[in-house]
């Protein structure tokens, strides 16, 4: 059992947190509009093909339709400045089932939201170009199945079901719609706003 800290080192830790998160949150937003209005990069056709922890997933154009499982996927697909077709909700936030930092970025959109556990007919029936898993705990069995609907792109390789860290996602999401470097420069900027507020 932790030892529970002093009143005012918690008080001192929570504003803290509170100071960083704001100054996350303009970053997110400042970052995930522009790449929404400006798409700097323009997206390449050519054949993606992306590792994970079952093999490797073949993507053979730039994904329009995306079906996000992840239960932070929204957030990362927002913050590339791309709204997915449908995406897990993990829990609170508002009526969008996301948390302001997104649901910003959304801006008039309303994708599809999925709740609870994967179901494997309401994504089929989104009729998806890409389907992203990388932290949603979908099993072997459910990556083969789905992926007879769409390309499926499970956890990083040599990671677990909850394991894929918020930049690797933005990175591959990046590779999967051929923005690379915008990919980038939002790691870049955000690991510089967590410098910034330590």
């Amino acid at each position: 059992m932790r030892p529970s800290l002093p009143r005012g080192r918690q008080m001192m830790q929570s504003q803290n947190s509170v100071i960083r998160m704001k100054s996350i949150v303009n970053s997110i937003r400042i970052l995930g509009v522009a790449l929404a209005l400006t798409a700097s990069e323009t997206a390449s056709a050519e054949t993606r093909e992306i590792e994970h922890i079952w093999g490797v997933t073949r993507i053979d154009a730039v994904p329009e339709r995306i079906v996000s499982l992840s239960f932070n996927g929204a957030d990362n697909w927002l913050a590339l400045g791309v709204v997915p077709l449908a995406y897990r909700v993990w829990y609170a936030g508002d009526e969008t089932g996301l948390w302001p930092w997104a649901s910003e970025v959304l801006g008039a959109a309303r994708p599809v939201q999925l709740r609870g556990g994967i179901d494997m007919e309401a994504v089929a029936r989104r009729e998806p170009e890409l389907i992203e898993a990388m932290y949603s705990g979908l099993t072997l069995a459910q990556y083969r199945s789905l992926s007879r609907f769409a390309p499926v792109i499970g956890p990083p390789p040599g990671t677990g079901e909850f394991e894929a860290g918020w930049d690797q996602m933005i990175r591959t999401f990046g590779e999967v719609m051929g923005r690379e470097a915008d990919a980038e420069r939002i790691v870049t900027g955000l690991e510089g706003s967590f410098q910034a507020t330590r």
